[in-house]
């Protein structure tokens, strides 16, 4: 009798821990000053401006377009460029001295690129380019 309790048991685990992994690895989520924000995508997809547009919502219900764009700014003192160029991004845009645009590979997931990016110490944001929809009055 022990022994049936304790492989049910070990099976129910085993089961709960593969689909907190599975699910998991569907959420997408974004930092935003510093507070992970997590999205749902959307079976929402648009041409906007000759660039694919995939839109998600946040759990506050804000609908958000991304495409293959990740906006970085580095820490004070760090030449972004560089760092860029160094971490193997040849789609570099300067937007200003301390914002930078990078274009990733449109099979690329643009969400973990720029929360690995968000995570360096070089780093002081990066997230993907957002798109909202304008709202007619």
């Amino acid at each position: 009798m022990q022994k049936y309790y304790f492989q049910k048991t070990a099976s129910f685990w085993f089961v709960s821990i593969f689909f907190s992994i599975a699910a998991s690895a569907n959420t997408n989520y974004y930092y935003n000053n510093g507070k992970k924000i997590e999205v749902n995508k959307l079976q929402e997809r648009r041409v906007v401006q000759n660039e694919s547009v995939t839109y998600y919502q946040t759990a506050q219900g804000h609908k958000v377009g991304v495409s293959n764009e990740i906006i970085v700014k580095c820490s004070d003192g760090v030449n972004c460029m560089e760092l860029l160029q160094e971490k193997g991004f040849t789609d570099i845009s300067s937007l200003s001295k301390e914002l930078f645009l990078l274009k990733v590979d449109l099979n690329d997931d643009v969400f973990a690129i720029s929360n690995t990016l968000h995570e360096d110490k070089n780093i002081s944001f990066a997230h993907p380019n957002f798109l909202k929809e304008k709202k007619r009055r």
